[in-house]
């Protein structure tokens, strides 16, 4: 597709190549027969030229099922190749609007994939299959053993697929660094081998593969102490430390080693572990006879990981019991002693720091008497600093005491101001109830004010209304609607009047509160009001451009007409009679005068329209 082999398979579109490939998922199966299944789902963004020289993007999603066999060759190398290759599409979106590309033509599209794509997705297949093998085959490859030696896998037979898992027969070299191989037989596989459990690997070692990685450790193994740290212990200092073991004295000893069984090795997923049982004699220098055996047990981890535990041994078993008793109470008495030291040295430790602390607060007054400070004004510093201290202490006690007893001033205070509250609210309730009366009287005030007002805007319509019969008819409309919803407002004003109950605030400041608010109402009203006349003279005046405009085209048209008709006849009438020229040319000025005239009727009209439009507006400019 990018070399452009492939650009004119979908008709229609020129230039096709693969913009974007996604592969959002892969699963494998397996299936009897040596036979592996693969389901990769694809998504992929092609665009093109199309016919109407626009681009085009089609995002596709698809799914492409691979059937995979595994062979060997004589020489024990793996094959894989893939013998079946299906590609389904399940969606199709193009960049095109619908009107564009009508169901027709997707479902042209959507077949013509359906078509081409396999043949553009299924050589992907076999390259999969190599991958496969390649991933494979570095699981297989030559691994390191520590610096020491390599370890190598080699396929011993060919695979054998089963629906629910693979298993492999493979050979194993070991080999020395150099490349030497270590010669050894693998044992045949038992019988009895566990059977696989859910998705987990199951995987058999024979035991004379381990045998072999033991000859490899082997020759690293062998160590010759040549130097030791510290000195052999003499049956002096022995019996100091074990004194049940019944040593005799003034014996020089030597140390002798030597492994009871063979290391055991233990390998896992975290890692590996050698356990080895190793005896310690303890010989006379002398005559060469064993005065006491240690045994011990070590083990090492693979990272790093010291000893576990010993177990010595000495003359017997009850040599070795007594000797643990006396080392339980040697540890008890040495805790013991350690505490007590330990106490010890912490009282030791405080006098310590306390004549450090006086040496330094000496010495800060021996610097400041270089400074030019005297001793004594050192110490009288001093002095004052304690008493400012003391002070300050005596000061913070006093205050807490006084917080106390404040606390209870404040719970009594905060008494004294809930019953000042109390009388407050019934002194707004008191002033409330004589409030109301002069909010009566106010608001009667209000009403004649508000009355006058509708009076004089009345009379005001009224005079505007006067102008023409479309204008009393709208005024007529706009003062009932203004009626309405003045008498509306003054039914609510009653109905708050007589719901005096409502008002709790009470005072003048609840009164004027409201006031604020009805003339806010009232202004909102009239600017809703107004703006309601304006869209209406607004569509008035449209529609009377409108009426001239097609009272001024149907005059012309009708003109023209008259015209071209009266021309027709005249012209006929004179081929039939024969007339002259002359009496053409007389016709011809009769039809100029009847232009002239209607041409001065069409500029009359005009002017009594432009009068009348500023007439209007005029008259709409003075309304309020």
């Amino acid at each position: 597709m990018k070399n452009g082999d492939n650009s004119k398979m979908i008709k229609g579109i020129k230039g096709l190549k693969i913009e974007n490939l996604e592969i959002p998922s892969i699963s494998t199966g397996l299936k009897a027969d040596d036979i592996i299944m693969t389901v990769v789902d694809v998504t992929i963004t092609v665009f093109g030229k199309s016919l109407i020289d626009r681009q085009m993007t089609i995002t596709m999603g698809g799914e492409i099922n691979t059937i995979g066999k595994i062979s060997s060759l004589p020489n024990g190398e793996l094959v894989m190749k893939a013998t079946d290759c299906k590609v389904a599409v399940k969606s199709c979106k193009t960049n095109l609007p619908s009107s564009m590309l009508p169901k027709i033509g997707n479902k042209c599209l959507d077949s013509t994939l359906g078509k081409v794509m396999p043949g553009v997705l299924c050589p992907a297949a076999d390259l999969m299959m190599t991958k496969l093998k390649e991933s494979f085959y570095k699981i297989l490859g030559k691994k390191p053993i520590g610096n020491i030696g390599y370890i190598v896998y080699e396929v011993a037979e060919k695979p054998v697929v089963c629906a629910t898992d693979v298993s492999l027969i493979l050979k194993i070299k070991i080999e020395k660094k150099n490349g030497e191989a270590i010669p050894f037989e693998c044992d045949p596989l038992p019988d009895d081998l566990p059977t696989k459990e859910g998705k987990t690997a199951s995987f058999f070692l024979p035991s004379s593969a381990i045998d072999a990685l033991m000859i490899l450790y082997q020759e690293h193994l062998k160590t010759l102490v040549t130097k030791v740290k510290g000195s052999v212990p003499t049956s002096d200092q022995l019996r100091k430390m074990l004194p049940g073991a019944g040593l005799p004295a003034g014996k020089k000893l030597k140390i002798q080693l030597t492994h009871r069984e063979h290391p055991l090795v233990s390998m896992s997923s975290t890692g590996h572990t050698i356990t080895t049982r190793i005896q310690a004699s303890f010989l006379d220098v002398k005559h060469g006879n064993e005065l006491l055996s240690i045994q011990m047990r070590e083990e090492k981890r693979g990272s790093g990981g010291g000893r576990k535990g010993r177990e010595r041994k000495g003359g017997g078993e009850e040599r070795e019991r007594r000797g643990e008793k006396r080392r339980e109470e040697k540890r008890r008495e040495g805790g013991k002693r350690r505490g007590r030291e330990g106490k010890g040295r912490e009282r030791k430790g405080g006098e310590r720091r306390g004549e450090r602390e006086e040496k330094r607060r000496g010495e800060g007054r021996k610097g400041r008497g270089k400074e030019g400070r005297g001793e004594e004004r050192g110490g009288e510093g001093e002095e004052r600093r304690e008493e400012k201290r003391r002070e300050g202490e005596e000061k913070r006690e006093k205050r807490r005491e006084e917080g106390r007893g404040g606390g209870r001033k404040g719970r009594e205070g905060k008494g004294r101001e809930r019953g000042g509250e109390e009388e407050k609210r019934r002194e707004e309730k008191r002033g409330g109830r004589e409030g109301r009366e002069g909010r009566e009287r106010r608001g009667g005030e209000k009403r004649r004010r508000e009355e006058k007002r509708r009076e004089e805007r009345e009379e005001k319509r009224r005079e505007e209304g006067s102008g023409g019969k479309g204008r009393g008819r709208e005024g007529k409309g706009r003062e009932g609607r203004e009626r309405r919803g003045e008498e509306r407002r003054e039914e609510k004003r009653r109905g708050g009047g007589e719901g005096k109950g409502r008002e709790r605030k009470g005072g003048e400041r609840g009164g004027e509160g409201r006031r604020e608010r009805e003339e806010r109402r009232e202004e909102r009203e009239k600017r809703r009001e107004e703006k309601k006349e304006e869209k209406r003279r607004e569509e008035k005046r449209r529609e009377e451009k409108r009426r001239e405009e097609r009272e001024g085209r149907g005059g012309e048209g009708k003109g023209k007409g008259g015209e071209r008709g009266g021309e027709g006849r005249r012209e006929e009438k004179r081929k039939r009679r024969g007339e002259g020229e002359g009496k053409g040319k007389g016709g011809g000025g009769g039809e100029g005068r009847r232009e002239e005239k209607r041409e001065e009727k069409r500029r009359e009209e005009k002017e009594k329209r432009e009068r009348e439009e500023k007439s209007k507006r005029r008259e709409e400019t003075c309304k309020p």
